[in-house]
């Protein structure tokens, strides 16, 4: 038994199969910040925070020199909700069209802030994000939709010029992704025109990006480290419901700036 608590909750192990089940189908959908930058194994519960690789001077004592490791700590996240004891009993009835539809929101919403801290940083958890840690001026896009594909392939022209090879992927917020996706030029979507200025690189819907970015997928840049990957946990249940959560520990580290290119209006 971990500190989850599962094997407490009044759940069998057919319901947790199928909350499992739809907590990872819309995380996968959802996710878009850990599919631009590196996700090393998760270090497990008790990490709490990852080595920089740099000294800082602490002081003498005794003509001792003292120098700190420096440290970046990672931020403990969760997200209640609750599932109905009813739905868990018919799992065991056999029903099959449950939705689960408390447990997608909770995903939704820790899938957000996660992507927004890999994205745009969190100032309160310590973390500086892609956008924020980028070396390069922002790339200006013109009102007229028909007009991304140059906002785009200067963009990744910046990334080229910096000797940040490709792919590049872009990462677009919701409502512009929404609109390009429904846009066509001269006869053809939108969407097929954007990305072969990619160099093999994927376009990805982001609900909680602020901006759009383009990244380099070369690898190495940035990486989300883990304490504790997204995991449901038990917390206390009544007569008809059971209350559940979702937790994960993690931090954002950019290593190299000149990997990112932000697009603003």
């Amino acid at each position: 038994m971990n500190n989850l608590h599962r094997q407490l909750a009044p759940i069998s192990d057919a319901a947790w199969e199928q909350i499992d089940a739809s907590a990872r189908d819309t995380f996968r959908l959802r996710a878009a910040g850990r599919r631009v930058i590196d996700v090393p194994a998760p270090g497990g519960p008790a990490l709490g925070s990852v080595d920089l690789g740099h000294l800082e001077v602490g002081g003498t004592s005794d003509g001792v020199e003292a120098r700190m490791f420096r440290v970046q700590t990672l931020v403990q996240v969760r997200v209640p909700f609750t599932v109905a004891r009813q739905d868990v009993d018919d799992v065991e009835r056999g029903a099959l069209d449950l939705t689960w539809d408390a447990v997608d929101e909770a995903v939704e919403r820790l899938v957000d802030l996660e992507d927004r801290a890999i994205l745009h940083g969190w100032a309160e958890a310590g973390i500086v994000g892609l956008t924020q840690a980028s070396t390069h001026e922002p790339v200006r896009m013109r009102p007229e939709l028909e007009q991304m594909d140059d906002a785009v392939a200067a963009a990744a022209n910046v990334l080229r010029l910096a000797n940040v090879e490709g792919p590049y992927d872009l990462v677009l917020p919701q409502e512009l992704y929404t609109r390009i996706a429904e846009t066509t030029d001269h006869g053809r979507p939108m969407l097929g025109n954007l990305v072969p200025l990619l160099d093999g690189g994927d376009i990805l819907w982001a609900p909680a990006a602020e901006s759009p970015v383009v990244v380099s997928r070369r690898g190495g840049d940035a990486a989300l480290y883990l304490g504790r990957d997204a995991s449901i946990g038990y917390q206390a249940h009544d007569a008809t419901t059971i209350a559940l959560y979702l937790e994960e520990s993690f931090t954002v580290r950019v290593h190299q700036p000149d990997a990112a290119v932000a697009l603003v209006a």
